[in-house]
């Protein structure tokens, strides 16, 4: 907070509530671009990145989509799951799915369940990736 300034933080948040507000009417590529400008002003923020990542997805913005997973990936510590989750699927989706089942992996090994639909990825994992686990 204090490295980046109260008003970027402030503007970032701000712009991110917006951004929620795009994504929850299915206006994925507005979202998309509305977190971008929120990690502009707060670029410490893992879920900014996480949720444009999820909207270039949703988007099929796929390359798009991997570079912002790829840093929540590289540069931040979460524990979660939510991102593996989701590029998992991307990935499987994508025809890459023995990249996208080592991440389902993952998820699944931190628990990840989607609140939104109770789904787990415990039980998407063993569906999508069964001839690739070795479990």
């Amino acid at each position: 907070f204090i490295s980046i300034g109260s008003e970027a933080y402030t503007l970032s948040a701000a712009i991110s509530i917006l951004a929620d507000e795009k994504f929850t009417e299915e206006k994925y590529s507005e979202a998309a671009n509305l977190y971008e400008r929120s990690i502009y002003f707060n670029p410490d923020e893992y879920l900014y990145f996480e949720n444009a990542a999820i909207s270039y997805d949703l988007t099929k913005q796929y390359d798009k989509a991997s570079e912002y997973y790829d840093v929540v990936l590289d540069k931040f510590k979460t524990t979660d799951g939510r991102t593996e989750f989701y590029k998992g699927l991307m990935l499987v989706k994508t025809n890459k799915q023995k990249e996208g089942c080592e991440l389902l992996k993952i998820a699944s090994s931190k628990k990840f369940v989607l609140k939104t639909t109770g789904i787990s990825a415990v039980s998407v994992y063993p569906a999508l990736c069964s001839r690739f686990s070795n479990d």
